[in-house]
């Protein structure tokens, strides 16, 4: 850094110090070049809500793996929410490096099905073998998988 650029700054610094010193809390007089960039970030924001961002990778990773949600969007078709489901899947068995012929087949409706029969055989299996569970405290889940 140069001699004249410092003084410059030593000086700003000094002047700074100068107005923070005798600031009466009128911040737009002291920066009048923002007020108008300020009050329209407050009317966009007002006017456009920000929607709310999908966690990141490394916040999700943080959390036991039961405890994780899966972020869909909130009108998402069950066919959906089974395709999100099997490319979460299938990227976490190939650590995010999935093939292109499996990329391809992912939201194919015959591997959409096959992944909700073995869905469906996995929880019925579960429910089968959980001495704790009380279809009379989940009546949606008893309705949909009876006991047999």
């Amino acid at each position: 850094m140069s001699p004249s650029s410092q003084a410059v700054v030593g000086r700003e610094e000094v002047g700074s110090r100068a107005q923070l010193g005798t600031y009466d809390g009128s911040w737009q007089r002291l920066f009048p070049e923002w007020v108008q960039i300020i009050q329209d970030d407050i009317r966009s924001a007002q006017t456009n809500p920000r929607r709310a961002r999908n966690p990141s990778d490394i916040y999700q990773t943080a959390h036991p793996e039961q405890a994780r949600r899966q972020v869909v969007p909130e009108h998402a078709s069950s066919q959906d929410v089974l395709s999100s489901a099997l490319r979460e899947t299938v990227g976490s068995a190939f650590h995010g490096n999935i093939p292109a012929a499996v990329e391809a087949n992912l939201s194919s409706s015959s591997a959409t099905s096959a992944f909700s029969e073995l869905l469906d055989s996995a929880i019925q299996r579960r429910l089968d073998q959980d001495n704790d569970y009380d279809p009379s405290r989940y009546p949606n889940i008893n309705r949909r998988y009876s006991r047999k």
